[in-house]
């Protein structure tokens, strides 16, 4: 009888560890920390976004990803042939939607970084400034003191926002493609 008891014993302890080893949603917990795993769905936007960025020619893998309902973190490392790793952000919904991707590591390639050299550019220049670099100004607003406009380039699939103060241009970045749309 103590064997019968004794198997009963384990199996249910071995049953209550596998358990332990999902959540209710099905994500694996692969930290001792507890945090979820992005969906597989975010995780694979991240990666295009960043492919995205130098024309598919980066070995990019995910680093780490923590499930949010509302967006999911998703690092990416990106290693260029013969060149330095980068490591970029990625804030996704969870059915794939990138809201915002940002590098965080390594320097941006010179052919990627559109919004180089923009600061302190007369805004009078701004508009045949971009047309000349293959943006087209897709809408904008103005607030008390800036002017803040979006530009799409539809060649290199970037979107970059360019904020405007005092007749110069104070701030250019790029955004998540999806604000182009």
């Amino acid at each position: 009888m103590t064997t019968a008891i004794k198997i009963t014993v384990l199996t249910v302890v071995g049953l209550t560890l596998a358990a332990c080893g999902t959540t209710d949603l099905g994500y694996s917990n692969k930290e001792s920390s507890g945090s979820r795993q992005a969906t597989s769905a975010a995780e694979s936007a991240c990666m295009a976004a960043v492919n995205r960025q130098y024309g598919s020619k980066y070995d990019v893998r995910v680093s780490s990803s923590e499930y949010s309902e509302a967006n999911s973190l998703v690092m990416v490392d990106a290693n260029p042939v013969g060149g330095m790793t980068e490591r970029w952000r990625c804030l996704v919904s969870n059915d794939g939607k990138v809201q915002d991707l940002s590098l965080t590591q390594g320097k941006p390639k010179a052919s990627q970084s559109s919004s180089a050299n923009l600061v302190g550019m007369r805004a009078g220049s701004l508009d045949a400034e971009m047309a000349g670099r293959g943006f087209k100004s897709i809408g904008g607003y103005k607030t008390a003191d800036a002017a803040v406009t979006t530009w799409w380039n539809a060649g290199s699939r970037e979107c970059l926002s360019v904020e405007t103060r005092q007749g110069r241009v104070s701030k250019a970045e790029t955004i998540a493609d999806d604000n182009c749309r």
